[in-house]
């Protein structure tokens, strides 16, 4: 028996943790933005809703016709881009089977059926035809992929002339350097733990996007703005429910939600930061 693609052990993963994590957290399946001077702290729903506004903001989008939300979870943020962007049509682009069929069971319950469309397959080469989407989004999917240059010419293939991309993404420190050894190791169990083959820097990220074609490519540091998520995180999952929800699971989820944990810890280190990038195709 061959050793299973990374591709289809995400997909398995999320099959199997997606619902809960429904269960636990709600629709959306990413960090939450906060603002660091503001002593009270909005709930978890609320901060991930605040983490679309601020990318949408900063990227200068308030307005989109066609939207692909590439690594689209259970369709939480297609769906909200739909109405936030009033937007004629969302498509969203999922390894797993099981979030694919939940989220169009929510765009459903919703009656946005008619509007939005999720699709299996893999975001290295997306079932669309080019140049049709004037906002490709990506947000903490292309971590999970192991080739992030090939990631970035895909959604720069999906954009029509003149279309943007948004991205956010954990990524690793500067460093003119190579990494001391305890940083590599501990990126390496992250890297195993979280299913995300390479952890690389913001400029790697520009560079790539100025590779394959793009324009105007802008990046910003958001880790301080994502960090009071670590502690928010933990409260939904301490009642009663969800540990009901978590156990019913198994062991499975167990390394991801360690993983999680290390990699908090990391990023207060300053080893892992969180990023944005911005980007836009000619025409």
């Amino acid at each position: 028996m061959g050793i299973e693609t990374i591709s289809g052990q995400i997909a398995q993963f999320y099959n199997t943790t997606s619902l809960v994590w429904e269960g636990v957290y709600g629709e959306h399946m990413h960090q939450g933005w906060f603002d660091p001077d503001q002593k009270e702290r909005p709930e978890v729903f609320e901060a991930q809703e605040h983490m679309i506004d601020q990318i949408l903001a900063w990227g200068g989008v308030s307005s989109a016709h066609m939207v692909l939300d590439m690594g689209c979870g259970i369709g939480g943020s297609s769906i909200y881009l739909l109405n936030k962007l009033n937007a004629a049509f969302v498509t969203g682009l999922t390894l797993s089977p099981v979030q694919a069929e939940r989220a169009q069971e929510r765009a459903a319950s919703l009656r946005f059926a008619s509007h939005v469309r999720f699709d299996v397959g893999d975001a290295l080469d997306p079932p669309y035809l080019p140049g049709q989407f004037d906002l490709v989004w990506a947000v903490e999917s292309i971590e999970h992929t192991d080739d992030k240059r090939r990631f970035i010419e895909s959604c720069a293939r999906m954009l029509a002339p003149g279309g943007t991309l948004l991205m956010s993404m954990w990524v690793r420190r500067e460093s003119s350097t190579p990494l001391g050894r305890s940083d590599q190791k501990l990126l390496g169990k992250l890297s195993k733990g979280l299913l995300s083959p390479s952890f690389e820097s913001l400029t790697y990220y520009a560079t790539q996007a100025r590779t394959v074609g793009l324009m105007g490519v802008e990046t910003a540091d958001w880790t301080r703005n994502i960090s009071p998520f670590s502690t928010a995180f933990l409260n939904p999952i301490l009642r009663w429910r969800s540990i009901k929800l978590v156990a019913n699971v198994g062991w499975s989820l167990m390394p991801h939600l360690w993983s999680l944990g290390q990699l908090w810890r990391s990023h207060r280190s300053g080893l892992v930061r969180y990023g944005v990038l911005r980007a836009r195709k000619p025409g």
